[in-house]
């Protein structure tokens, strides 16, 4: 039965439960933003008071924005993996670095990678500068594998399965593929059926 071309809006005015058709991850991670969280709270309480409605949760993953942040992980792991290779401190110890031996390292990586490329010298831009030019690039070249998305995609249908708990009956949850998996915004889009 289609109730309207706005479902959630008409769902949002009969229950008095703000509703958004989307659900917002935080970028590289399976949790929700605040303002999803309360959007799945109201979805649960909407569910109740209306049980014979169903949703669809096509769980999703963004190229751009997950990508970048799984990035930024995996360089920070990897730094602390060098710094505990070359300290004598146990890999399982470090929780930081300190800021001066990270820029180093930093620097040591990007110049690892880009053999016939050197950082610009010291007088043309300050220490800070040339470390930040040094982690951009490492991020944006930092070397992807679909599998990351597809651990991101299953991590975020975990997580989601768990916090829909007795509403489970009236939710389906879903891995999306195709147009969402290449969105700009890393969200799981809901469906009312």
């Amino acid at each position: 039965m289609t109730i309207v071309q706005a479902p959630f809006d008409c769902l949002s005015q009969t229950t008095g439960h703000a509703l958004e058709p989307v659900l917002y991850h935080e970028a590289g991670k399976a949790t929700l933003t605040k303002r999803s969280q309360k959007n799945l709270v109201n979805l649960k309480k909407a569910l109740i008071e209306r049980p014979e409605l169903n949703v669809l949760i096509n769980v999703g993953v963004s190229e751009s924005r997950d990508w970048r942040e799984l990035s930024r992980y995996e360089l920070e792991k990897t730094l602390l993996e060098l710094y505990a290779a070359t300290s004598s401190v146990e890999h399982s110890e470090v929780i930081t670095i300190p800021p001066g031996v990270r820029a180093s390292l930093v620097e040591q990586m990007y110049l690892a990678t880009r053999r016939h490329q050197k950082i610009p010298e010291v007088g043309e831009q300050s220490p800070g500068q040339r470390v930040q030019e040094a982690e951009s690039w490492l991020l944006k070249n930092w070397p992807k594998t679909p599998d990351q998305l597809e651990s991101l995609q299953w991590a975020r249908y975990d997580y989601l399965k768990s916090e829909t708990g007795t509403a489970s009956g009236h939710i389906e949850l879903q891995l999306s593929s195709g147009p969402y998996r290449k969105g700009s915004e890393p969200v799981s889009v809901l469906t009312l059926h």
